[in-house]
C-alpha cells in the first residue's frame, strides 16, 4: 500500500503550542503498540488497531505529539530537556475538539509507523455522516444514496451527508468511479447498510489491479453510545 503524502511528520509547531482534545486511533496495515507519549503529567502507551477505530481518549499536551520507544526515553535530564529524539511525530489540529489519529507502516507491521491527525468537526461530522478520504494517486468520484455526488482530487477529503437518510436505518447504493484511459469509469458498486448512530470514515487507496484500481475501506465510531463512566473520565480530564 502506498499512501502518497499522508504520513509525513511535521516540525512546524512550537512545543509550547498546547492543545486539549479527544483522540481516536486507527492503523491501516499493522498494530501500533509500545510507543509512548506524555499526556499531561502521565506517560502513556499509544495503541492503534487495524480492526477498527479505538475508543476515544483525552489528550492534553504539545500540539506536536511526540512518540517514543520506551517510557524511559521520556525522562528529562537535569536541565529539563529530553535527550532521546521521538521516533514518530504528528501534528494535531489546533481548533478541533476531536481528531482521528491515523497510522500506517511502509511495510505491514515492520519498522515504525508514520502518522497524521485529521480534525473531526463536531458540528459537521455528526452521527450518520460520512467522511471520504482519497489517499489514491488519482481523482475519484463517489455517489452515496440519493444521488449525493462528490468529486475528490488526490489527498482531498470531504463530508457527505443527506437529510433524506442520515437519521434512519436504510440501505445506501454506493458507487465509486475514476478516470481510465481518459474516461470516467465506474469501478466499485455496492449496497451499504446505513445506521444513524455511526459516523463513517471511508478511505480510498490505489490497487495494482487494472480491473479493480481502487481499494475502499470503511470504519466507524459510535460517539452516541459512550458509557457514562467514559464520559465522566473525559470531562474530568478536560478540566484538569
Amino acid at each position: 500500500m502506498v499512501i502518497v503524502g499522508l504520513l509525513v511528520p511535521s516540525s512546524a509547531a512550537a512545543e509550547g503550542d498546547t492543545v486539549k482534545l479527544e483522540l481516536l486511533t486507527l492503523s491501516f496495515n499493522g498494530t501500533v503498540r509500545e510507543l509512548y507519549y506524555r499526556n499531561g503529567k502521565d506517560v502513556v502507551e499509544m495503541t492503534a488497531s487495524q480492526q477498527g477505530i479505538g475508543a476515544p481518549f483525552f489528550y492534553k499536551g504539545p500540539r506536536l505529539l511526540a512518540l517514543y520507544d520506551s517510557p524511559e526515553d521520556l525522562k528529562p535530564r537535569k536541565d529539563g530537556k529530553i535527550k532521546t529524539k521521538p521516533v514518530v511525530r504528528v501534528m494535531l489540529p489546533r481548533n478541533d475538539d476531536r481528531a482521528l489519529l491515523v497510522f500506517s507502516f511502509k511495510k505491514r507491521n515492520q519498522g515504525k509507523p508514520g502518522a497524521k491527525a485529521y480534525g473531526i468537526d463536531t458540528e459537521g461530522m455528526k452521527n450518520g455522516n460520512y467522511r471520504i478520504f482519497n489517499f489514491s494517486g488519482k481523482p475519484i468520484a463517489a455517489m452515496l444514496g440519493d444521488k449525493k455526488k462528490i468529486a475528490l482530487k488526490p489527498q482531498q477529503n470531504a463530508l457527505v451527508t443527506s437529510t433524506k437518510w442520515r437519521k434512519k436505518i436504510t440501505d445506501l447504493d454506493v458507487r465509486f468511479a475514476t478516470p481510465i484511459n481518459g474516461r470516467l469509469e465506474q469501478v466499485y458498486t455496492s449496497v451499504w447498510g446505513h445506521r444513524p448512530e455511526r459516523r463513517m470514515f471511508i478511505f480510498v487507496f490505489d490497487r495494482p489491479d487494472k480491473n479493480r484500481p481502487l481499494d475502499i475501506r470503511m470504519f466507524f465510531d459510535l460517539p452516541a453510545v459512550k458509557s457514562a463512566g467514559l464520559t465522566a473520565e473525559l470531562e474530568k480530564a478536560k478540566n484538569r
